[in-house]
């Protein structure tokens, strides 16, 4: 019998059309659900024109379009990449009774039908949800949209007054131009209580300096902003990487810092290729910023003389707690030293975040260099370091980098990336384990090793006894991926410590296109899953480990059932000629045995010994499972495949959700035929009929 309470009004509605798997969870169970939304009060009223929903949840007649919502406060929606014009109108209406919403967030992901219909449907449904506290719109390839619709859009944004939290993003939007954003200025000055605000530009290549200009004079007028995330990836037919552009932003840099309190930055300027020497000017003005987050990855023209006045800009930020710095690609940086000059200077810094990859300058003396600026950082949490593809980086270079992260005894997450190191021996890896053995706080750590062509079996050793000495590790994750040297004896030395790591949540290993693994290597993995009873996070690659077969996936199998907590399984073990459907077999009955199990992802390519009707029971079994919300399956043929979506009602018929209101039908009826809020004004007649 249904219970006779009221429910708690609906407050936050996300839309995403990329997967029914990624929302059809949330409103099939009742316990997950009271985990994902939130309410601001703890009374249940009842909210008139909230939609609620009977009988077990199909995809509808509208073939894709799925729809939820129920007298809980839950509502889901979801557009696959086939929907019309229509269906995306017929779906806003819906959206727009929903007027007690405080957040909303809609994705349209590659969806080559929508156009000026659907875009002015959610226009006018934002325009009724006038308890709007944080809006999220999202449009990822859309080729037809027009500008007239998306200026219909931000006006209708700009009538969200309450709100204070915006993400708007254009990404691979080539349609979209600078007569788009038009009504930017005007219509974001009334949103004078915004403090969050996030605005991509991405790869979009009709944008040019004029709609950069825009954004300058937009941005001026946002008081309050305390975080803001700006992202304008440059496309290589475009202007966005003109020295024009370049000088909107410094200016609205300058602006913000004069009439704003802004405290988190987010810039992403990928690949502009324009002298970055005046972006220095308009750092150095945001005094009060605690985070930042400056991304110039592939700027090729970005010189030393460059990342030398922005480091000295940084330099000033005497608030700074995090700074995230990626210069990925930057071809005319030949030294980092104006970087550890940086660092010196920043000692409260509690995060911090360096990617050099594929600066073919930064060698051993480079690491020696800016080793006296990581010694300065005694107060730090959190480090990030990646020297992905530094050729010429060897054992001296990692020698003098850990000896620099060696004071710091407060650091509880530390990630190194050390890919494609051709110099690199165990000698790095012992001193791996002198310079970490005494960090008692350390709860994550991560270690790259692909395609480092010295690393052997008895490099492993200096880990595992460094894992005896790190028991309260909680996060764990190695790649040693195309280390064509490694075996099963580097398990057994890893195993040492690795059983000995009982508070672990999460266990990261990558052995792909290792060749040399049998079930020996399993047998060693199998111990020390028994011994990680809070494991929630479980990621396995052995891909192309041609001596495991059947027996090996059993007894991995038998470990990974006892796993009471596991929330998240992956697993590759793809190219292996000797395992047949009775390794699926172990793994379906495995999954059945995680009860908690939410997340999945399976990859058996090429392996042709799988039959058929074994991958179809396979499937099954985990359609059938209670928990599990998504999970990807990848065999011989390449093709993803999504367990737990069934196309049809078990009665065969394909009539869809049943879908009631709380509003007798006469008011229902009524409703489907006024007009759910007031028109959007119309600027231009004829540009609309057009």
């Amino acid at each position: 019998m249904e219970s006779k309470l009221a429910k708690p009004p609906l407050e936050s509605l996300e839309i995403e059309n990329s997967s029914l798997s990624k929302i059809q969870p949330l409103y099939l169970n009742r316990q997950i659900l009271r985990e994902n939304i939130k309410f601001s009060n703890r009374n249940y009223s009842s909210v008139k024109s909230s939609l609620s929903i009977r009988g077990k949840v199909k995809r509808n007649k509208m073939k894709g379009a799925f729809r939820v919502c129920n007298r809980k406060g839950s509502c889901g929606l979801y557009i696959d990449e086939q929907r019309d014009e229509k269906m995306i109108s017929r779906v806003a209406k819906d959206m727009s009774r929903l007027k007690n919403l405080r957040k909303f967030s809609v994705h349209f992901r590659k969806c080559p039908k929508l156009g000026n219909a659907g875009v002015l449907s959610l226009s006018q449904s934002i325009t009724m949800m006038n308890n709007l506290k944080s809006l999220r719109i999202v449009f990822q390839g859309g080729d037809i949209l027009s500008n007239f619709s998306i200026r219909k859009l931000i006006k209708a944004i700009g009538k969200c007054t309450a709100l204070n939290s915006l993400d708007l993003r254009f990404i691979v939007c080539n349609s979209l131009g600078d007569d788009a954003l038009r009504h930017l200025v005007s219509s974001f000055k009334h949103l004078a209580h915004l403090k969050s605000l996030t605005f991509s530009l991405d790869w979009c290549s009709r944008i040019t300096d004029t709609g950069i200009k825009i954004l300058e004079n937009t941005l001026s007028n946002l008081k309050k902003l305390e975080k803001l995330k700006l992202s304008i990836v440059a496309h290589n037919s475009n202007a966005t990487n003109g020295a024009k552009s370049l000088q909107s932003i410094v200016n609205s840099l300058h602006n913000l810092a004069a009439t704003s309190n802004l405290r988190v930055l987010s810039l992403n300027l990928k690949r502009w290729n324009v002298n970055m020497v005046s972006l220095a000017e308009g750092l150095k003005q945001l005094h009060s910023l605690v985070s930042l987050d400056l991304n110039l990855e592939w700027c090729e023209n970005l010189t030393n003389e460059a990342l030398e006045n922005i480091c000295n800009a940084i330099s000033t930020m005497s608030h700074l707690r995090n700074l995230n710095l990626n210069l990925e690609e930057c071809a005319g940086i030949t030294e980092i030293s104006s970087v550890k000059n940086m660092i010196l200077t920043l000692k409260e810094l509690s995060s911090l975040s360096l990617n050099f990859p594929s600066l073919l300058e930064v060698n051993d003396n480079s690491l020696r260099i800016i080793k006296p600026g990581l010694e300065s950082l005694k107060k730090l949490d959190t480090l990030h370091l990646n020297f992905q593809r530094c050729w010429d980086i060897g054992d001296e270079g990692v020698d003098n980098l850990l000896q620099g992260i060696g004071p710091m005894q407060k650091l509880r997450d530390l990630s190194i990336e050390f890919d494609w190191q051709k110099n690199i021996t165990i000698q790095s890896f012992n001193n791996i384990k002198t310079n970490l053995m005494n960090f008692e706080n350390l709860r994550s750590l991560s270690l790259g090793f692909e395609w480092c062509a010295s690393v052997t079996n008895e490099c492993a050793e200096p880990l595992g006894e460094l894992f005896t000495r790190t028991k309260n590790l909680e996060r764990l994750s190695l790649n040693f991926g195309n280390c064509h040297e490694l075996g099963d004896n580097t398990l057994k030395y890893l195993n040492v410590g690795l059983k000995e790591l009982k508070n672990l949540i999460q266990l990261d290993l990558n052995f792909q296109f290792c060749e040399n693994f049998t079930n020996e290597g399993l047998e060693e993995v199998k111990e020390a899953l028994l011994n990680m009873p809070l494991l929630r996070d479980l990621s396995l690659n052995f891909d192309w480990s041609g001596g495991i077969n059947d027996a090996g996936l059993r007894e991995l199998c038998s470990s990974i059932s006892q796993l009471s907590k596991l929330l998240k399984l992956t697993l590759f073990f793809s190219w292996l000629e000797k395992i047949t459907e009775k390794s699926l077999g172990f793994v379906s009955h495995a999954v059945l045995q995680c009860k908690h199990l939410k997340l999945a992802e399976f990859n058996f390519i090429c392996c042709r010994n799988i039959q058929e009707n074994a991958i179809r029971d396979f499937k099954k079994t985990l359609r059938d499972h209670s928990t599990i919300s998504e999970v990807y399956c990848n065999f011989e043929n390449n093709e993803t495949e999504v367990a737990i979506i069934d196309d049809e009602d078990d009665d065969g018929n394909d009539n869809g959700m049943q879908i009631e209101e709380e509003d007798d039908q006469d008011q229902d009826d009524d409703s489907e035929n006024e007009d759910d809020g007031e028109e959007i004004e119309e600027e231009d007649d004829n540009e609309a009929n057009n």
